[in-house]
């Protein structure tokens, strides 16, 4: 296998019918990230859970890759937390991209906002 950056697109369609889509560019081994619910009509939450002291940036944009929303730098430590999403003042329903950067890894999830 040659060496370099990898990218891949996954998908997961669970049981209760939510379908979750996610990018993710040189993912750390010592990070995981669900956004839930997904698909969401008004509140959401990110879960982040960190296995070493990190910084973390989230970013929101809509499908035009207009920034609806960036957060201050976040720092933590090794543990769970949970973030609160408020998307009940988006004017459109559709697809929206969560980005978030933990040090130097960038981690896309897709969020389909509904009415």
């Amino acid at each position: 296998m040659n060496t370099g950056s990898y990218h891949y697109q996954a998908g997961t369609i669970h049981f209760n019918r939510d379908i979750n889509y996610g990018t993710n560019f040189n993912v750390p081994s010592t990070a995981e990230i669900h956004v839930f619910p997904n698909p969401v009509a008004d509140e959401s939450k990110i879960s982040i859970t960190l296995k070493e002291k990190s910084e973390v940036d989230c970013y929101i944009s809509d499908a035009l890759g207009r920034s609806i929303f960036k957060s201050e730098t976040l720092h933590y430590g090794p543990g769970q937390y949970f973030l609160p999403l408020d998307l009940s003042k988006l004017e459109n329903p559709g697809f929206y991209l969560l980005s978030i950067k933990i040090d130097n890894y960038l981690i896309n999830k897709k969020i389909i906002v509904i009415n």
